[in-house]
């Protein structure tokens, strides 16, 4: 269950879970992603502006969620631009970590493992980019960006995954999704599936996309987000994050611990 509220003073949107472990696991890997390279976060936070002020942003009108615009930043980091900005973080290890859950009265086993080692994820970066490092600004990662999903994606074959090699990810013939995702954690789950190829809302954000990539090139105002970049987030942050993450990891863990056997009784 996913209820949504706003906060009557900050007027944040608030997305709260029950009984649903997923959703908690997404963002903490998306969190994971942020902290190893803040070129990520920074994109994904401009992702959301942009996608907000275009009007061309939520899956309930038909739109891309934010997830899904950040799942797709990731396998463009991840599997797209060379040498590669991020890792596939379930696969630095071929490790599992099950976790079962009861959906439609079926009992479902998931993979949820994946590495939350810095050191072991930056060499495994290395062994990837045979010891070449990415150095592109985040401007000229969002400029690639969006041209990648304007000219060059195949809206017709291709199936994104960020947890999945190309060869485990398949795109059906009736698949008319624009970009269909393969979810880390969830199988069943697509967080592209409001969107759909040709659709009004489907126009809408390819041509967006466009008029970015013409806006950027012209405009000077992506030179902020490479002052951004320029601090060394890894120093500055690194223990405090440390800290954060292991506090994380044990609330987790423990939540694992008191509620799976609950959660599916009260699923059955």
């Amino acid at each position: 269950m996913l209820l949504k509220v706003q906060d009557i003073q900050t007027k944040f949107t608030i997305d709260i879970t029950v009984h649903n472990m997923l959703p908690i696991l997404n963002t903490k890997l998306i969190r994971l992603y942020s902290i190893f390279d803040q070129r990520f976060h920074i994109l994904g936070l401009y992702l959301k502006h942009w996608s907000k002020i275009n009007k061309i942003h939520g899956a309930a009108d038909n739109y891309l969620s934010s997830y899904a615009l950040l799942v797709m930043l990731i396998y463009f980091l991840q599997k797209v631009v060379e040498p590669r900005v991020l890792p596939n973080l379930q696969k630095v290890e071929d490790q599992e970590t099950i976790y079962e859950y009861i959906q439609n009265g079926e009992n479902i086993k998931t993979n949820i493992y994946f590495e939350e080692d810095i050191s072991k994820i930056k060499e495994n970066l290395k062994k990837i980019n045979f010891e070449k490092e990415n150095v592109d600004s985040a401007s000229s990662l969002l400029i690639k960006f969006f041209e990648y999903y304007c000219y060059n994606y195949d809206f017709y074959e291709q199936k994104m995954s960020i947890s999945k090699d190309a060869s485990e990810c398949f795109k059906t013939k009736s698949d008319t999704i624009a970009f269909s995702i393969d979810d880390p954690f969830d199988n069943f789950h697509n967080p592209g599936k409001s969107m759909t190829i040709n659709s009004t809302q489907f126009n809408k954000f390819i041509t967006a996309m466009k008029k970015e990539v013409n806006f950027i090139l012209n405009g000077e105002y992506l030179k902020r987000l490479d002052k951004i970049t320029s601090i060394s987030y890894a120093n500055t942050m690194n223990l405090k994050i440390q800290m954060q993450m292991q506090n994380l990891n044990n609330q987790i863990n423990q939540c694992y611990s008191n509620n799976n056997n609950n959660f599916k009784q009260n699923h059955q």
